[in-house]
């Protein structure tokens, strides 16, 4: 078995972090209603991935409208 050296684990774990941030992103940005393809292109990921995440938003009804 392959041994993982400190900097590999260090790497694993930065582009986990990356991966929950662009998570937070994806999040965010469905909330306040931004269109999945322009969220898609501002991310530069592939929409199945932004649809995954953004199909569990509902936006919350606008007050007072």
């Amino acid at each position: 078995m392959k041994e993982v050296t400190g900097a590999e684990a260090i790497s694993k774990q930065l582009d986990r972090m990356i991966q929950i941030l662009e998570d937070i992103f994806i999040l965010q940005a469905s909330v306040a209603r931004m269109n999945r393809k322009k969220l898609r292109a501002v991310i530069g990921k592939d929409m199945k991935r932004v649809n995954r995440i953004s199909k569990h938003i509902k936006p919350a009804a606008d007050v007072g409208a």
